[in-house]
């Protein structure tokens, strides 16, 4: 911390030290959290930069409505048929729907229950 706190009262200075120890704390903990090792599963802050690293093949869950079941699933796979690398998506409840947006990109939703 910038500034000269040692002509503040004793127990202004026990608080700011405090503080500091819980900034310190806090950080790590956001580090940590974040993961640190690369694995093939992160999340990517465009804004940032920052990349956050997830365990080694987890699935990742995107809620797209409002109900508890209106989630897309999203994991790596391997593919037993051609042994090829891929991206399983499936959805939680429903059927899902493809829709081409280009040559390389897909978007998918789920359809509507009646």
């Amino acid at each position: 911390m910038s500034g000269d706190v040692s002509k503040l009262p004793k127990w202004a200075q026990n608080k700011i030290q405090k503080l500091q120890w819980d900034i310190e704390s806090l950080e790590e903990k956001l580090k940590q959290a974040r993961g640190n090792q690369k694995t093939n599963v992160y999340l990517h802050d465009y804004v940032s930069g920052d990349y956050s690293y997830l365990p080694e093949n987890r699935a990742i869950k995107f809620k797209i409505g409002k109900g508890d079941m209106d989630v897309i699933e999203v994991m790596l796979d391997l593919d037993n048929w051609t042994g090829m690398k891929c991206v399983e998506v499936r959805a939680v409840q429903g059927a899902l729907i493809a829709i081409p947006s280009s040559s390389n990109v897909m978007k998918m939703g789920v359809a509507e229950r009646e």
